[in-house]
């Protein structure tokens, strides 16, 4: 049989802290201590190589897309947390002071958390519909598209999805593209 359920190769490039991240959640999640049998457990769960743990819980590489998808929908199933899988795969992905830990428990307000997750969809949705991965994108890429969404969300006093016009999802778009554009003249 098999050990490769899971898509192991790796498109993504370095996250920078990714691995620290992910250990976090698995330390939220009761797995073993790094270098303690983590790495075994994070094996037989989740029926990967070795060489896929090695690569996700040290070298901040994180799986694909649909694999740190799954990945991340077990841990909270499996343990009955009550965190926002978009919010914790966002987190895990691009961390920093864009992107709040959600395994924290002192956090923003909650409309101001509330704000952060209509972004990050609205930013999904929209890079799902121009085509764009902004996984792909750097952590200062991201971090600069961030801003200047929230600062649009902020100037026009948006606060909901239903908020949001055309004239916003087009603007918005632009925003997007252009991130696209200055994430590939920053990573060359």
């Amino acid at each position: 049989m098999s050990r490769q359920i899971f898509d192991v190769e790796n498109k993504y490039e370095i996250i920078t802290g990714f691995s620290a991240r992910l250990n976090e959640l698995l330390d939220k999640c009761g797995y073993a201590p790094s270098g303690e049998g983590r790495g075994r457990e994070l094996i037989e769960f989740f029926n990967i190589s070795k060489g896929s743990a090695t690569l996700w819980l040290t070298k901040d590489k994180p799986p694909v897309w649909a694999t740190l998808n799954t990945l991340v929908e077990k841990l909270i199933a499996a343990n009955h947390l009550n965190f926002s899988q978009d919010r914790v795969i966002a987190w895990l992905m691009h961390s920093g002071n864009v992107i709040e830990n959600p395994l924290e428990t002192i956090a923003k307000p909650r409309s101001q958390r509330l704000l952060d997750a209509i972004i990050y969809s609205e930013l999904e949705k929209l890079a799902k519909q121009y085509g764009v991965d902004i996984f792909g994108f750097s952590q200062s890429c991201f971090d600069r598209l961030y801003q200047k969404v929230l600062t649009y969300f902020e100037d026009n006093k948006l606060s909901a999805p239903t908020d949001l016009r055309e004239a916003d999802h087009l603007i918005l778009g632009g925003y997007l593209l252009l991130a696209q554009a200055d994430n590939a003249t920053t990573t060359k």
